[in-house]
């Protein structure tokens, strides 16, 4: 995909996510209004263990190794699906 392929697709997640979350949680901008962009060349790299386990996501830009983002999730359970996100705050 060319690079503005991919903003596209991004714009349109975006804003498919932006609509699944509930009116009094909108305290941010609104998609349209984000217009500074930048493309970043990223990796992210999975970590599981045995079925049922803990399992790891992390996104590591490819040129200079820059954590961009990671997830944690603990085991699944019937009483716990919460998951850890974490991110370096950059784009």
């Amino acid at each position: 995909m060319s690079t503005e392929e991919l903003i596209a697709k991004a714009r349109k997640e975006m804003r498919q996510f932006y609509q699944g979350i509930e009116k009094g949680a909108r305290g941010f901008t609104q998609p349209d209004e984000l217009t500074n962009v930048r493309v970043r060349d990223t990796v992210t790299i999975y970590f599981t263990g045995d079925a049922g386990s803990s399992s790891a996501e992390f996104t590591i830009d490819r040129e200079t190794g820059e954590f961009v983002s990671g997830t944690f999730a603990p085991p699944k359970t019937n009483d716990n699906a919460a998951s850890y996100e974490g991110s370096s705050g950059k784009p």
